[in-house]
């Protein structure tokens, strides 16, 4: 009766190990802000030219573009506080859908496979350096991130949309038809 006990016991660790070990994790981790990981998930900044940057942000396919959204306005304001800017302007805001990267290794090859969408932000920016250059059509660093709560926390209502257009900045809609 023992041995039966015991038996039954290790079963049920070697149960929960496997499901440790071999199911992929669906944490909160998957769906936070944070640079683009090797699931090409995440932020990835580009200089275009003196003070300009194009921003992106790749989500995951579970994720809304308005929160996606949130993360390029975020990181926005993260690089140029990074850099020394207090301002920025927008110059073009765009939501898309790419494909969702994923990349199979084989014995022989690397191949990369698109079988579904996920949710973009693009995001142009050009980095303001004196207050005096601030406008209406700019955003403070300060201003975002003492917003910082409202745009990283999805249960947090915001609209980005909303206060985007409080500053003339529209959001290009790129979003493949369903």
């Amino acid at each position: 009766m023992k041995t039966n006990k015991r038996l039954k016991q290790l079963q049920l660790m070697l149960s929960t190990l496997f499901l440790f070990i071999c199911i992929p994790s669906t944490g909160h981790a998957s769906d936070s802000y944070h640079a683009l990981d090797k699931r090409y998930v995440g932020y990835s900044e580009e200089e275009t030219g003196l003070a300009n940057f194009d921003i992106h942000y790749s989500g995951r396919w579970k994720q809304s573009h308005e929160m996606i959204g949130r993360y390029g306005l975020f990181r926005s304001a993260e690089l140029a506080s990074e850099m020394g800017f207090p301002a920025f302007s927008i110059e073009s805001f765009a939501l898309s859908d790419e494909p969702d990267v994923q990349i199979y290794r084989t014995c022989s090859d690397i191949r990369v496979v698109s079988d579904s969408i996920v949710p973009a932000a693009s995001v142009s920016v050009h980095y303001l350096s004196t207050e005096p250059e601030l406008s209406e059509k700019s955003f403070s660093v300060r201003e975002l991130i003492q917003i910082k709560a409202l745009l990283l926390d999805k249960n947090k209502r915001f609209d980005l949309h909303a206060f985007l257009e409080t500053k003339g900045v529209n959001i290009s809609d790129e979003r493949l038809d369903d």
